[in-house]
Parts: C-alpha cells; sequence; structure tokens
C-alpha cells in the first residue's frame, strides 16, 4: 500500500466527485478536492459544469424548448416551430391572403393524459400577452398595448374573432382545437410569415408570456398562399 500513495488518492478523489456527495460538497471538501486535484493534475471541470448547470431542486436551469420541423403544408416548405413543451404539438392547417387579410389556421394538441387547465391564446391586444408577428418585409403586427390591434384571434368553436383572447380555458387531452388568427392590414407583397410570437397561458407547461416573455411560443417560416 505504501508504494501507491498517488493512485490511492487519485481513487478516493474520483470516487467522491461520482457520489451524491459530489452534488453539494462542503466546503471543507472542495477545498480539499481542489488542492489535491492541483497537486495531481486531476480536472474538476467535469464536475464543476454539471453542478453550475443544475438548480438547487435537481432540475436543468435552461430555458424550455420543444424545437420540430411541420410539413403539414409540403415537405418544399418546412416550418420551425418551438411549442416550449414536448405534450403540446401545434401544426400549421393553412396559411392564406386574400386582399389585405390573412388567416392562419392552427391546430393544438394537448399529448398529456390530462387536461391543461388553465389554457388561453391572446391576440394582439392583450398587453404584455399580445401575440406579434412578422413578415418577409420586416413588417409587424400587433404588439403590447395595441387597442386596435390588426391581430385577432378565435378558437374553433367561435363564429367571430377578438382582439384579447380565444375565450377557451381548456386544452383537452388528445383533442385537436383550431385556434385561428386573423391579421388585417397584411402586406399585399409579403411572401411569407417570418415568426409569429404566440402568447399562450398554459401554467402546468410553464408558458405565461406575461410574466416570462421568453416562454412565448414561436412559429417561422410560414408561406402564404393567395387567392
Amino acid at each position: 500500500m505504501k508504494k501507491y500513495p498517488a493512485l490511492i488518492t487519485i481513487l478516493f478523489v474520483f470516487f467522491i466527485q461520482t457520489t451524491s456527495v459530489a452534488k453539494d460538497p462542503p466546503k471543507w471538501l472542495r477545498t480539499t478536492l481542489g488542492v489535491v486535484g492541483t497537486v495531481l493534475g486531476v480536472d474538476n471541470k467535469a464536475s464543476s459544469t454539471s453542478r453550475s448547470s443544475t438548480s438547487s431542486n435537481g432540475n436543468t436551469a435552461r430555458m424550455p424548448s420543444n424545437n420540430y420541423t411541420d410539413y403539414s403544408l409540403g415537405t418544399s416548405h418546412p416550418i420551425l416551430i418551438d411549442s416550449k413543451h414536448r405534450d403540446f404539438n401545434i401544426k400549421v392547417k393553412r396559411c392564406v391572403a386574400s386582399g389585405d387579410v390573412l388567416i392562419i389556421d392552427l391546430i393544438m394538441t394537448n399529448k398529456s393524459a390530462n387536461d391543461i387547465i388553465p389554457f388561453n391564446v391572446y391576440g394582439g391586444a392583450g398587453g404584455n400577452q399580445s401575440t406579434t408577428i412578422y413578415d418577409s418585409e420586416g413588417n409587424k403586427y400587433g404588439g403590447h398595448y395595441a387597442s386596435n390591434s390588426n391581430v385577432k384571434i378565435k378558437s374553433g368553436i367561435k363564429s367571430t374573432y377578438s382582439s384579447d383572447d380565444i375565450g377557451q380555458r381548456t386544452l383537452v387531452s388528445n383533442i385537436p382545437t383550431t385556434v385561428s388568427l386573423r391579421v388585417e392590414g397584411f402586406s399585399s407583397s409579403a411572401e411569407s410569415v417570418k415568426l409569429i410570437q404566440l402568447s399562450v397561458l398554459a401554467d402546468v407547461w410553464n408558458l405565461n408570456w406575461n410574466t416570462k416573455r421568453e416562454n412565448c411560443v414561436s412559429i417561422r417560416n410560414i408561406p402564404i398562399t393567395r387567392n
């Protein structure tokens, strides 16, 4: 044993780093490991990085995301969607312009086993909760505190559009729901919708743009069909 003191020390350090103690080691142990690691050339960066990227409750501290590509309008027009949660599926059913009015129909499906309550999607006049749309020419539609917003919204069960929200409070499990956006004053020469920042309320999925603006659902590169 006396012939291999360095090997024994290295094995001890390795054992400490790979056990639960490494997740939140006491100060004296961190100091000891740092000194021993410096003397023996043991790299502690991997375990440090792992700890710094993990919050106190054990969840990875990063922004929520669920990126995927939607080919509903054809393989030549891939649409990029980030619904922010793996159980929240969104597809683009159509994007049609007639004159200066654009209609975008979305299909939303709750893939989880439970109904999502509360649930809501906001139009362009919801204050901090406003949905915002950008076209391929850089024009912006909707936005914060737009009292006469040109971005209106409704769910499939409604007959009229509203600047505020879809008026729906539940997203039923595994039942597709149609959400339609109506944009008035839309450019007659724009070829696509470059970005929809869709304001969705679903606290269960950590979606609440009113308090976490980075949590808006994003839909990019939607081609436009013109009548």
